[in-house]
């Protein structure tokens, strides 16, 4: 396996399995997703775009916490502001100013943002937009596209529904994206109160189907709810909706809002937010003043340094090069990068499901050998360069040449074990 050593992490898998279920807190992190006899699975540390795992290798980033870390990780200039703030202490038995001075900056930047409330992750954050769509028009059922988290009322739809009562999955169906046939189809069924979606998905969205969407919310009297926790902070500093110029009625944010620290955030039209005090929707540390700052400093730091626009740059580079040597050598049939350049997605097309998992193993394999980690898509920030990316789309090329000579017997170069995926959503 060339340089790349997991002797002390698989020993510390063996210990965490004792403790954890799992071994890890989160799925997409944990053995399930990457051989424990082939890719490293602990973090020691990071530094900007490079993080390194316990057994000392250094890996070039492009999963960045799950598409969190938005700008690098350790940047001392904002991490010496956090600390100022750690020192006054975290956690208090009142509301603290922090909460209203960055409320303000979210209202100032993303469109659909009248009012705020905080959370800890993405589900804090689209649960309760649920619970105030529901309250607000007084009916049940939601519909959804996209990854929305873990709660019930969401992860019942999802063949990952252990443990959910079958009279709470009925109340949730699902679309197609860029679909508006698919939407329609089930108004024509139900009331709903709520239409969720995440706007950018493996494709981008139609300007024809982003409008229909909202017409059609709006003639039906439904709530329409971007979930944004991907899209925030790096499409553009507002979201999606300031990019592509529409607004919903509610949204939600996380992940990149805060560079890695736990913080979300819904955000909306305060004839609908106003009703947040009617629905329970409260937590210790939602006013958590590290991850506040954070937050801020996080904002401060994309504006200044036009961070944002610079990573779209980066992510557009890199899907034209990336595509170029798709058609290079004759796999553009099965292979591209798509999305939006801020977060794009390996797209695997025109194979079944199985063969398509084999083609993405091999992308990770072959990358983590090269000392770049990788799990589907490229989460770029602000601390990638451009030598990151011409050296990203070198070892592409090297890929795509012995993949070419291998489409059709993908189990020769497979040297890894494949993966059983958990659900797909983003389709």
């Amino acid at each position: 396996m060339k340089n790349i050593k997991i002797s002390n992490s698989k020993k510390m898998l063996k210990k965490a399995k004792k403790v954890i279920p799992l071994a890890s807190q989160t799925f997409s992190k944990s053995y399930k997703l990457f051989d424990e006899n082939f890719f490293p699975l602990f973090a020691k540390e990071g530094t900007n775009q490079f993080i390194k795992d316990i057994d000392g290798n250094i890996f070039l980033d492009f999963v960045n916490g799950l598409g969190s870390v938005s700008i690098g990780y350790s940047i001392k200039k904002i991490d010496d502001k956090i600390k100022k703030s750690m020192d006054k202490g975290i956690t208090f038995s009142l509301s603290h100013p922090l909460e209203h001075e960055v409320s303000k900056k979210l209202i100032q930047i993303i469109p659909s943002a009248e009012m705020v409330r905080f959370g800890k992750n993405g589900t804090d954050a689209n649960s309760a937009a649920i619970r105030l769509a529901r309250y607000y028009t007084g009916r049940d059922y939601i519909a959804v596209c996209g990854y929305h988290g873990w709660q019930d009322w969401y992860i019942g739809s999802t063949s990952m529904n252990g443990g959910i009562p079958n009279d709470v999955k009925k109340y949730t169906d699902t679309f197609k994206f860029n679909d508006i046939k698919s939407l329609k189809k089930l108004f024509t069924k139900k009331k709903y109160a709520a239409v969720i979606l995440e706007p950018v998905s493996i494709d981008l969205p139609s300007k024809k189907f982003l409008k229909e969407l909202k017409d059609l919310c709006k003639k039906e009297k439904v709530v329409l709810i971007f979930d944004e926790i991907c899209t925030g902070f790096r499409v553009s500093l507002g979201g999606f909706q300031k990019a592509f110029k529409i607004k919903p009625d509610l949204s939600t944010f996380g992940k990149a809002m805060a560079n890695g620290y736990p913080i979300s955030a819904i955000v909306g039209s305060k004839k609908i937010m106003k009703y947040m005090d009617k629905i329970f929707y409260s937590g210790t540390f939602g006013g958590e003043t590290l991850s506040l700052e954070a937050c801020k400093q996080t904002i401060d730091y994309l504006k200044k340094n036009n961070s944002i626009k610079k990573n779209i740059n980066k992510g557009k580079l890199l899907m034209k090069e990336f595509n170029i040597l798709s058609d290079k050598f004759n796999l553009n049939k099965y292979i591209e990068l798509s999305g939006h350049p801020s977060w794009p997605f390996l797209k695997i097309k025109n194979v079944n499901d199985k063969k398509k998992i084999k083609i993405k193993t091999f992308f990770m394999q072959e990358y983590i050998l090269n000392n770049i980690l990788f799990i589907g898509t490229f989460n770029i920030n602000a601390s990638h360069t451009i030598k990151d990316i011409k050296n990203l789309i070198k070892v592409s090329s090297k890929i795509f040449e012995k993949l070419n000579k291998n489409i059709n017997n993908l189990n020769k170069i497979i040297i890894t074990k494949v993966p059983k995926p958990l659900f797909q959503v983003r389709k």
